[in-house]
């Protein structure tokens, strides 16, 4: 476990996926960030005791990440934590085979989900929300390639308040059209495209 201490407060903290301490304890009523380092056989019990109880001055949570083959790591299952987490504004996911449940973060700023083959369930859960807050998005989809139905539904989101979207994966050319055609894009400060183009992607751009 790794810890930032503020003003007798932990204001952040990095768990094992497998928690020997208690996150209940007074000096973490002002935790502000956490991060859960990713595992091959996951990290519920360390979401678990994050989502026992409501964290309102949490702003920041990592889930996954931290080393090599994260992307292809279980998330576990977070149906429970979204509602205890209502002051949310950043949030990183880096795994796989999770279940999302309904991510209901209106207050949400910035979001980045990473995945070795990220599979279309995740992102059309993302895309029921509103998102009125959000200004910085990130998908990392790895090998797999969103459905076109998918990627429709993603460039119709209004996204009114984006202002950066990073997107990377091993076949970017089926988004760059999309990503032509997008009436947001005047909107944005910075697009990242990082992955596998060929001249098929390259030619739209164009």
């Amino acid at each position: 476990i790794s810890l930032t201490w503020n003003r007798g407060f932990l204001a952040s903290v990095r768990l094992d996926p497998q928690p020997t301490t208690s996150l209940d304890h007074p000096s973490l009523r002002f935790l502000r960030l956490v991060s859960i380092a990713a595992v091959e056989t996951g990290a519920q019990p360390a979401i678990d005791a994050l989502a026992s109880q409501p964290r309102t001055a949490l702003r920041g949570l990592n889930l996954g990440g931290g080393r090599l083959g994260a992307t292809a790591c279980d998330l576990g299952v977070l149906d429970g934590l979204w509602s205890q987490l209502p002051n949310l504004e950043h949030l990183s996911l880096e795994g796989q085979n999770g279940s999302l449940g309904v991510l209901h973060l209106p207050k949400l700023t910035s979001l980045r989900i990473a995945s070795i083959a990220l599979r279309d369930e995740p992102l059309s859960i993302v895309l029921d929300q509103e998102w009125t807050a959000l200004r910085m998005l990130g998908w990392s989809f790895g090998h797999a390639t969103p459905s076109p139905a998918l990627l429709a539904r993603l460039f119709a989101h209004p996204f009114p308040e984006l202002r950066r979207l990073d997107l990377a994966g091993n076949f970017l050319d089926d988004l760059i059209e999309p990503i032509v055609r997008w009436p947001g894009l005047p909107r944005l400060h910075h697009l990242r495209l990082s992955g596998g183009l060929t001249d098929r992607g390259a030619a739209s751009i164009a």
